[in-house]
């Protein structure tokens, strides 16, 4: 990650300068420092992470102030839960403490994307072009975004981007069909199979170095909100599986083999390997 001397924020406490910002952001124990640091640091693609931050504690606030009277016990979950659901709510709260109300107001966020979007940040550019694929009404121009999608994240190989937006890059949506492609073969969106490929990105950034472990957004909510409390997104992952249809762990397994194509197609820069064998 670049550095220069005019940099006046210090790195999140307990983190080292040299980590990766993905690193930073799962590893960081106070999201206000790391967005302070981040907004120092947009050529590596942080402003992207601040503004993951900023929504990871917005949601985190909604789900404190809601839970808080009920959480010491709730008959609808099992009791087992409790004590993991309280390590969660623990951790976001303290997480996201240093934050004021304004700070995280609908203002502060359109504020910091303006930032990231002045200072051209790599990450949000491609949630700009994310946000503006229209695939029916311009299917040329969905391409074209598409492919710059998958592109930066063959450039910057990072977790957030292959998480975040690999999964609609690799969809061909159109008024006919919508298909996931991988390796020459079309995969539908909505079967058995689609389900496995979308879980197969989720691993793959996952094993790009994201955060998957039991401080990942997915897995503190759904531990507080339904008491579903896992040690990781993957036995997450295992468990939406299972309820989808899943019954003997086989969907898992393909999950993670998708997963492994994948990553190593974004390795080797192959755009063909998400899009219709020619």
């Amino acid at each position: 990650m670049a550095t220069s001397k005019a940099v006046t924020v210090a790195p999140p406490s307990q983190m080292p300068a040299e980590a990766g910002v993905a690193q930073m952001y799962a590893q960081t124990k106070d999201m206000r420092a790391f967005v302070a640091y981040a907004k120092q640091h947009p050529e590596s693609g942080a402003l992207a992470y601040a503004l993951k931050s900023l929504q990871k504690c917005r949601v985190s606030k909604e789900i404190l102030i809601r839970d808080k009277a009920n959480l010491q016990f709730d008959q609808k979950f099992p009791s087992e839960h409790f004590s993991a659901r309280q390590r969660s709510f623990d951790y976001l709260q303290y997480l996201c403490q240093g934050f004021s109300a304004d700070e995280l107001s609908d203002e502060a966020v359109k504020s910091l994307r303006e930032e990231a979007i002045q200072k051209a940040d790599p990450f949000v550019k491609v949630s700009t072009l994310a946000t503006g694929i229209s695939t029916l009404k311009d299917p040329q121009g969905a391409a074209l975004a598409k492919n710059q999608i998958m592109q930066a994240i063959f450039a910057y190989k990072d977790p957030l981007l292959v998480s975040d937006y690999g999964i609609n890059a690799s969809n061909d949506k159109t008024s006919t069909g919508s298909n996931f492609f991988l390796n020459g073969k079309s995969y539908p969106v909505f079967s058995d199979e689609g389900i496995i490929i979308h879980a197969a990105w989720r691993l793959a950034a996952c094993e790009m170095g994201g955060d998957c472990s039991a401080t990942n957004e997915d897995v503190i909510t759904a531990c507080i909100a339904f008491a579903r409390c896992h040690t990781s997104l993957a036995a997450l992952i295992k468990e939406d599986l299972m309820n989808a249809g899943d019954k003997n762990g086989l969907w898992y397994e393909r999950a993670v083999s998708y997963a492994r194509q994948i990553i190593d197609a974004i390795h080797r820069g192959d755009l063909q390997a998400f899009r219709p064998k020619q």
